[in-house]
C-alpha cells in the first residue's frame, strides 16, 4: 500500500539485532499487527492535534 499512516510508538522490539517498533493509533483499542521497521518510519510528528483521527474511524466504521 502507498498509505502514509501516522502512529504512536507503543513499544519497541529487538529481533537478530535489529529494531522494530509496536505502534498503535490513538484512537484504536489494540496495537498494530504490523511489526515497524527502521526503514519504513519516514519522519516524528512533535505536535499532537486531539481527536483529529476520529472522522477517519467513524467513517471506516460507517463503511464496514
Amino acid at each position: 500500500s502507498n498509505s502514509i499512516i501516522v502512529h504512536r510508538i507503543d513499544n519497541i522490539v529487538i529481533y537478530k539485532d535489529e529494531k522494530f517498533y509496536i505502534t498503535k493509533g490513538d484512537a484504536n483499542k489494540e496495537q498494530d499487527a504490523l511489526l515497524v521497521s527502521e526503514d519504513m518510519i519516514l519522519g516524528t510528528i512533535e505536535t499532537k492535534i486531539p481527536y483529529i483521527g476520529l472522522p477517519t474511524v467513524w467513517l471506516h466504521e460507517m463503511l464496514k
